[in-house]
């Protein structure tokens, strides 16, 4: 019996310290915010840049969350509340309903893509603010197709905006992130929120990704039994 207490309690452990693969509820409403719970936003390119604030309409308590624009060809206003979104975490694998899929349509081509996205906006925080155009041009840049031409929509007008040494400088971040930077990024700690239905609505990466209540309830209580077991075990 004291060692069945004993592998109980090992088993409620395990449940707590494993990694537990976290997901919001998808697909759900989403509302921009527009500025992010940092509470403000720079611009580049003469657009505001991220974070932004997406607020979870599906979610306990509709929280409002930090998100990274990864689509700059498409736009989303402030206070609009009206597409339903997937919420994909990264590394679940599951990347079909993302916009990049359309393009490689190869999992681990996509996922590398958004996990390169996500070390660059990783880069950015409340103290670098004025670095932010780089990093999230060089972001907008990774996921902007396979080739790029003066006349992308990416290139012009946005890059043709910066000086010849400011376009070195994003290129360079550009195959940093692409080539061994998407590589650091821990991809179930980041989610992809793609607009479904609605073209025009941009896309999102963030790094706010939950753990599932569910999960983090039953350990709790096999916890607790786990606790219980082995107070009775040395009385």
């Amino acid at each position: 019996m004291a060692r069945a207490r004993w592998l109980f309690m090992g088993l409620a452990l395990a449940l707590v310290a494993g990694p537990a693969q976290a997901r919001y509820v998808s697909p759900q409403n989403v509302k921009f915010q527009g500025v992010s719970p940092w509470g403000f936003s720079q611009t580049g390119y003469g657009v505001y840049i991220g974070p932004y604030g997406l607020q979870l309409m599906g979610e306990p308590g509709q929280p409002t969350i930090d998100a990274f624009c990864v689509d700059f060809e498409n736009y989303a206003y402030t206070g609009s509340s009206g597409w339903t979104a997937n919420i994909n975490n990264l590394g679940s694998g599951t990347m079909s309903q993302t916009r990049q899929w359309a393009t490689y349509g190869n999992a681990t081509v996509v996922q590398a893509r958004y996990q390169a996205a996500a070390y660059l906006v990783s880069k950015m925080n409340p103290g670098n603010a004025a670095d932010w155009w780089k990093y999230h041009g060089a972001a907008w840049y990774v996921m902007s197709g396979p080739t790029f031409t003066s006349t992308d929509k990416f290139y012009s007008p946005f890059m043709n905006t910066l000086s010849a040494a400011q376009r070195a400088e994003v290129l360079a971040l550009v195959n940093d992130a692409l080539n061994t930077g998407y590589a650091t990024v821990n991809a179930a700690d980041w989610a992809v929120i793609t607009p479904s239905g609605v073209p025009n609505s941009q896309e999102f990466i963030t790094s706010a990704v939950p753990e599932p209540e569910t999960i983090l309830l039953l350990a709790s209580g096999l916890l607790a039994l786990g606790l219980v077991a082995y107070v009775r075990s040395v009385a």
